[in-house]
């Protein structure tokens, strides 16, 4: 009989010294060790109602694992994460945990909740370690003679992927970038996410099977149509909503004016531009996990200042609260009920008109507030930088069914679509803009293709 662990917060995380991560781009939390989940683990009450796993969105059977820490057994508590959550090493590390899981844990009634995404990251992290290449736990399994194609190599489209790959169908992926991986491949910073995560994970599906083509456009190299024609059994579109939302105001098109997108794909894949540029005042527009990834990164690209401006308040900012923490800690100036209405400058960026704002009532019950100007409060920030993190719209494609915003249409169970044999999840259907959202509905494709492949 485990003795319980009582307190009343959690067990604290090891970070990295705030001197040394300002110079890197490592991760700042350096997970727990086997004593520290252990004693986590301890503070879990295992209670029956089990409101952490129902908040969960791809019902991840949280007290089972945790009980399985506390067990001792981590190969056990990683099967049991794994088998629910294909990519639980990435969403462990970028999981709004705090709105999901652990915002229903019965710890949090008196206390601070149990630390649910701590707790996954240890396993997973203890079985990276110990499994140090997992490609070799990929066992081929027995072609079942049917073959299903992937648009977008995103967490919906690998999700996805390796079910399916799994249950023995051929499986090939069409990207159209360069790389594979959609937004943890080029919108997430390594302190939040290490690439070699991603880099595993890849491997690990092409030793499956699953076959990657890069630099493969929809309506480009290939169409819907053309793939069910010519060998596919069923395609399933995850290509994300790919185009960057625009702040539409005068000055956009200056030089030293990014999107997020641009911004974070130069940090990881050219930061000697970002370095070259010398950007040492950098305002970012935006409140969610992108806009405070790009105002961290600017930080460690030697930026004197960084303002993040916010139409609304932080209780309405949808990123997470301990990035949000952290970027504080960094030095990030968040400028709340603020919103930029031009950008100053002749030849580049040297400043941002902006306008006071303030809260007004929501367009339905219970719906988030929305926001209006302030009469006469305007006022300008200097800056030689700005970056626009407003989220992403859908590209239209050819022969698919879409809404009035461009969106794939979906039938009742949000992924089969009108035509036959073609499914849709992710951003590119309007769906939950996160990760473990995404994972969830390549899951759920790949459940529905294998079923109507079988019917």
């Amino acid at each position: 009989m485990h003795k319980p662990n009582m307190s009343l917060v959690k067990t604290p995380v090891p970070t990295q010294d705030m001197a040394v991560r300002m110079a890197n781009f490592n991760e700042v939390e350096l997970g727990y060790s086997k004593e520290q989940a252990m004693a986590e683990a301890a503070r879990c009450l295992n209670c029956p109602g089990r409101y952490c796993a129902a908040s969960c969105p791809i019902n991840t059977p949280v007290p089972e694992f945790i009980k399985l820490i506390r067990d001792g057994d981590l190969s056990g508590a990683y099967k049991v994460i794994s088998d629910a959550n294909p990519m639980a090493s990435f969403s462990c590390r970028v999981c709004a945990q705090e709105r999901q899981c652990e915002i229903n844990c019965t710890r949090g009634i008196k206390g601070e909740p149990t630390a649910i995404g701590r707790l996954e990251r240890f396993v997973t992290d203890w079985h990276r370690l110990n499994k140090m290449d997992i490609s070799k736990e990929a066992e081929k399994p027995e072609r079942n003679g049917k073959c299903v194609a992937v648009i977008g190599s995103g967490p919906a489209g690998l999700a996805c992927a390796e079910r399916l790959a799994q249950a023995g169908y051929a499986v090939d992926i069409y990207e159209s970038r360069p790389y594979a991986g959609g937004i943890p491949a080029y919108g997430i910073p390594n302190f939040v996410l290490p690439e070699d995560i991603l880099a595993e994970y890849l491997e690990y599906l092409t030793d499956l099977g699953v076959a990657i083509h890069l630099n493969k456009t929809v309506n480009g190299d290939f169409s819907v149509k053309y793939l069910l024609e010519h060998g596919s059994d069923a395609v399933f579109v995850a290509a994300g909503a790919g185009r960057p939302v625009r702040l539409e105001i005068e000055g956009e098109t200056l030089p030293n004016v990014y999107s997020a997108e641009d911004y974070l794909l130069a940090a990881k894949r050219n930061p000697d531009l970002l370095r070259q540029a010398d950007h040492r005042t950098v305002i970012v527009v935006g409140g969610g996990n992108t806009a405070i990834d790009v105002c961290r990164n600017a930080k460690r690209f030697g930026a004197e200042k960084v303002y993040l401006l916010y139409r609304r308040t932080r209780k309405e900012m949808p990123a997470r609260q301990t990035e949000i923490r952290y970027a504080e800690e960094e030095g990030i100036e968040f400028c709340f009920l603020t919103q930029p209405v031009r950008i100053i400058g002749e030849t580049q960026v040297t400043g941002v008109g902006c306008i006071r704002m303030e809260l007004c009532d929501p367009d339905y019950p219970c719906g988030r507030a929305n926001v209006r100007p302030l009469l006469n409060q305007e006022f300008i920030l200097e800056a030689d930088a700005l970056v626009a993190s407003l989220g992403h719209e859908p590209i239209p494609m050819e022969g698919l069914p879409v809404d009035a915003a461009g969106y794939v249409k979906v039938n009742k169970d949000g992924i089969s679509t009108s035509l036959d044999g073609v499914f849709a999840g992710g951003d590119i259907t309007g769906g939950e803009a996160t990760l473990i959202g995404a994972v969830a509905a390549g899951k759920k494709a790949a459940q529905a293709i294998d079923k109507y492949l079988n019917k």
